[in-house]
This record gives C-alpha cells, structure tokens and sequence, in this order.
C-alpha cells in the first residue's frame, strides 16, 4: 500500500530508529574502528536501509532531512581520525556523497528510467515531460502545481517525485571544496 507524501513522516521516522539501532550495533560489537572495516559495515548494513526506496519516501521538510543526515554524521564521527573533522571533511575524506545528494541522485535516475520507459510509468508522473535539445541532449521540465490549491498541498506537490525529481541536482552546483574527490561508491 502506497501513502501519500503527507503520511511518509512515520516511514522516515521508522528508517532513521533502525538505522541507529544497526549503527549502534555496529559499534557496540566491532571493536575496530578503522576507516575500511567501518566503512564496509555502514555500506553493508546502515545505508542500504536509509537508501531503500527512498525515491518514493524522500523527505522535503529540513529537520526531516537533518535527522536523516545525523544518522551519517554520527557513525563517521566515529571513525578513527575523524573526530575532529568537520561533516563536509569527512565525507570527503572517505569518498562518500550526504545522504540527501544520494536520494536527489537516486531521483533523477528513477526519472530517468520512466523516461526510457525501463520501469512503469507511475499514474501521477504524467507531469513531467521532455524533449531533446540537439546541443544538450534530453531535457526535463514539470508542469507547475494547480495555482488554487492551497498551500500545504502546493508544499506536498513541490515536494513530490514528479516536480522534484527532473530539477538539476544540487551536485553540479557544488564547489570543489564541498564535492568529494572519489567516484561515485555504490
């Protein structure tokens, strides 16, 4: 059963307490605190669970999205030689993007593949359209929310995959200093 956007708080809720219960345990039972051992038990059993299905779930409300972050920000802090470090100097340091650029990234591709039609075209994604521009390729645009909705519904609408999903992602508009020096780890 799918909800609708306004009643995701209790699945975003649900993600990030089992998150920190697997990051917890992680810490609890591996005495090791290295850089290759963490990192392989947060891709192996933390961020999968914060990844799932996130397309459909992703939060729009900051506070939502910090909580989501603090899950991340809290287990590299733990790393050997990370402590001191600042969020954005860690993630840089162990190659990793934050978790809000890998759900805008997730978006896009999911995007993507409707456009190609590799997976089903959901019924309310007829909002987005594209064309192909010679020089630069496939474009994406969004029809705008219903002007007499009132706001809270034009906030959910904004907020949806259909109008936040083909928008360019933040990653381009990132400097040198914040994007993390190594490819893309899956």
């Amino acid at each position: 059963m799918l909800m609708v956007p306004s009643k995701f708080q209790h699945q975003i809720e649900e993600t990030i307490k089992k998150a920190r219960r697997i990051a917890g345990w992680i810490l609890r039972t591996f005495y090791s605190r290295e850089e290759e051992c963490m990192m392989t038990l947060w891709r192996a059993l933390v961020r999968p669970i914060l990844d799932y299905c996130s397309q459909l779930w992703s939060p729009h409300k900051a506070m939502d999205i910090q909580a989501l972050e603090s899950v991340q920000r809290s287990f590299t802090r733990q790393i050997r030689g990370m402590k001191e470090l600042s969020y954005r100097e860690r993630l840089k340091r162990l190659g990793q993007y934050s978790q809000q650029r890998r759900r805008e990234r997730y978006s896009t591709i999911y995007i993507w593949k409707i456009l190609e039609e590799s997976v089903p075209k959901p019924s309310n994604i007829n909002k987005v359209d594209a064309y192909i521009n010679e020089r630069a390729g496939r474009k994406c645009f969004r029809k705008a929310p219903p002007t007499p909705a009132p706001a809270r519904i034009k906030t959910l609408l904004s907020a949806s995959l259909p109008y936040s999903g083909p928008k360019p992602s933040t990653a381009s508009q990132e400097t040198s200093e914040t994007s993390p020096v190594a490819p893309w780890r899956s």
